[in-house]
């Protein structure tokens, strides 16, 4: 969230108005990838029709959540456009499956922590982002 905070506090400056629909993605249990997005936080999927969308993710690596999620907004919101924005893109070797339009920084294929990035809920809270060693992730998942 600390990146969608500074994005609003941009907005604000520029005087932009806009408003705000909260969905919660998730596939990861520790540092993998489970293969199954949940999708919580939103009730009414007609707010979006007609409206342009900006999804606001923290990170892109494979692409498979967002390969989930889009269809199920576009399909149940009908919005008049659909953009994804992203603080980090992961550089992986394969193909992403689903790519943001706006992205902030392109980083290594390391899992990484901190800035609202978790590891099973642990270090989220930390200022920045770091790559999480082998002795954290052991930490945040036993």
């Amino acid at each position: 969230m600390p990146f969608y905070n500074l994005l609003c506090n941009y907005l604000q400056d520029l005087k932009v108005n806009y408003t705000c629909e909260y969905i919660f993605a998730k596939s990861y249990k520790g540092t993998r990838s489970t293969g199954n997005v949940s999708v919580s936080g939103i009730n009414d999927y007609s707010v979006l029709r007609d409206r342009n969308v900006l999804v606001v993710e923290d990170i892109v690596d494979t692409g498979a959540t967002l390969s989930q999620l889009l269809p199920i907004l576009q399909d149940s919101g009908k919005p008049k456009t659909l953009e994804v924005i992203s603080l980090l893109d992961k550089r992986l070797g394969s193909r992403k499956m689903e790519v943001a339009k706006f992205v902030g920084f392109s980083i290594p294929d390391q899992f990484i922590i901190g800035f609202g990035l978790d590891c099973n809920e642990f270090y989220r809270d930390l200022r920045d982002i770091w790559v999480i060693s082998d002795l954290g992730v052991k930490f945040a998942t036993t």
